[in-house]
């Protein structure tokens, strides 16, 4: 599950980052949506690389069945 995520790891963080930042500069000094804004995100990112994952096993299934 790890590869997925690892991979595109600076990246996204530096994204999430940017948009949390944005969020906090538009909400005035108000945290609570930059901190809504950013465990949405982070949840997204993980429940996203544990779907790529399951996808990946999937086809790799599939396609291991259909050479066999």
């Amino acid at each position: 599950m790890w590869y997925p995520y690892k991979r595109t790891f600076i990246a996204l963080e530096l994204a999430i980052g940017f948009v949390c930042w944005m969020v906090y500069r538009a909400a005035a000094p108000d945290l609570a949506p930059a901190a809504t804004a950013f465990i949405v995100m982070q949840v997204g990112a993980v429940a996203g690389s544990i779907w790529a994952n399951r996808l990946r096993k999937k086809v790799t299934c599939s396609v291991s069945r259909l050479f066999n």
